[in-house]
């Protein structure tokens, strides 16, 4: 276990974020088995602050994502490269696993005619809606498909990723602004997100509860920013961070309030998250080795357990979970070593190259 300066112990790629990612999507997948095999309820974080495993993961994963995609922008400083980095890590994957709802999951496993299940509008706005993400969010069902299972939707969980998107474009703009580079404007930034998630969390204000969401991945996400931003003076401690493990244990245990156990692990998260990001060593590490298969996991999960339960049929959220994640391993697999890795390679073409300098050098006139 290592402690010391963040900036010392982030440097290179040798850390345990694919790790933590992998945990996380693999969370997601636990939590799912609960609501896909009608025992929602039952879920053991639920039970305790009424937030599950899988959304506490997405809350990690935008930590991470603030954290990396920020040391992106950096590394680039450059609007188009920046952008054109950040759809070739979401949008390939994500269309071949958004076909392979449409034409297989969905022909395989709807109640309707062919012709009318590829003719109905819902086929057309899965397509479309989950393909661009920015247009309307996204569309999560399929005509005549699951619709007798406890859960009727095809891909829940990429429910998220919109707001993943406009993440990118907030650093994207705040950076071209000049709020990410200097340290006084983005800290009230993120108060002021955790304060709003606080707001709609506890409906103090109707106003506000209906940005409950954005304000939660704004918080989690610019939190991951701001300790890249001040990794120079940020101390990696385990005195530290086993204290508020202890702090989070004893308000579990002696709290009853479930609203004020989840502001409380979320408040607690970013911190916890960068610490396990950099300072467990050893042979952890080597899990580097694998890839990142995290985002094939988030994306092929939900439609695996959907066909698990299927063809199964009732049956406990543990079955359909290591079911479900060991077919998912396979896909995630696949979608890292054909797709991911692939598209994240391809070299940005000559012409938008030309463009992104000539947009950094009207940023930097301006």
């Amino acid at each position: 276990m290592q402690q010391g300066m963040l900036e010392t112990l982030s440097q290179g790629r040798n850390n345990n974020l694919n790790l933590l990612r992998f945990i996380a999507a693999s969370l997601v997948i636990y939590t799912h088995a609960f609501g896909v095999t009608g025992h929602g309820a039952g879920e053991p974080l639920v039970q305790l602050c009424g937030l599950s495993l899988g959304s506490w993961a997405v809350d990690v994963f935008f930590v991470v994502s603030g954290f990396l995609v920020t040391k992106s922008w950096y590394r680039r400083e450059n609007l188009v490269e920046f952008l054109y980095a950040r759809s070739m890590r979401i949008f390939p994957a994500l269309w071949v696993a958004v076909f392979f709802c449409v034409f297989l999951v969905g022909p395989t496993f709807t109640s309707l005619p062919l012709v009318e299940y590829f003719s109905h509008i819902d086929t057309i706005k899965f397509l479309l809606e989950n393909t661009t993400l920015l247009i309307k969010g996204v569309f999560t069902t399929l005509p005549g498909v699951f619709e007798d299972h406890p859960s009727i939707s095809v891909n829940s969980p990429l429910w998220t990723l919109p707001f993943e998107l406009k993440m990118y474009l907030l650093l994207a703009a705040f950076s071209v602004v000049g709020v990410t580079p200097h340290r006084a404007f983005l800290p009230p930034l993120v108060l002021v997100a955790f304060c709003g998630f606080v707001i709609a969390k506890l409906s103090l204000d109707p106003v506000v509860v209906p940005y409950e969401d954005f304000f939660r991945f704004f918080f989690f996400f610019f939190s991951g920013s701001l300790f890249y931003i001040n990794r120079k003076n940020i101390l990696i401690s385990h005195v530290f961070a086993a204290s508020l493990c202890f702090f989070l244990a004893f308000v579990f245990i002696f709290s009853g309030d479930k609203e004020f156990k989840r502001l409380a692990l979320a408040l607690m998260t970013p911190y916890l998250v960068i610490y396990l990001s950099f300072s467990p060593e050893g042979w952890v590490r080597h899990f580097n080795k694998l890839g990142d298969y995290s985002y094939g996991i988030y994306i092929y999960g939900f439609p695996i357990q959907q066909m698990v339960y299927f063809v199964s049929g009732p049956s406990s959220a543990t079955f359909n979970f290591v079911f479900s994640w060991c077919l998912c391993l396979v896909f995630a697999g696949a979608s890292w070593h054909f797709f991911e890795k692939k598209a994240l390679s391809l070299k940005m073409p000559h012409w938008l190259a030309v463009c992104g300098v000539w947009v950094s050098a009207r940023i930097k006139r301006t």
